[in-house]
């Protein structure tokens, strides 16, 4: 997964992560401390979800999972 972030002055940067850190209960437990997510129905779901992913990259490749351009001229962009 790639997150490029770029600002309208031009400054950005690019952060890759592994597609493996959707599954990572620390990084939803801290969605859960700090986004008030209740993230006891994903827990269970999560194992299918991650596969699931996985299998559609595998036969289509990777895509846009967001992209987005404020008014300002911030751009934020994340490919899995």
């Amino acid at each position: 997964m790639k997150i490029h972030i770029k600002d309208s002055d031009g400054f950005g940067f690019k952060l890759w992560l592994p597609t493996s850190i959707l599954k990572s209960k620390f990084i939803l437990n801290k969605f859960k401390k700090y986004g008030g997510i209740d993230i006891e129905p994903l827990i269970n779901s999560l194992p299918i979800i991650y596969i699931a992913l996985k299998e559609y990259i595998m036969k289509n490749g990777h895509f846009i999972f967001v992209d987005i351009e404020s008014s300002d001229g911030n751009k934020v962009f994340i490919k899995v």
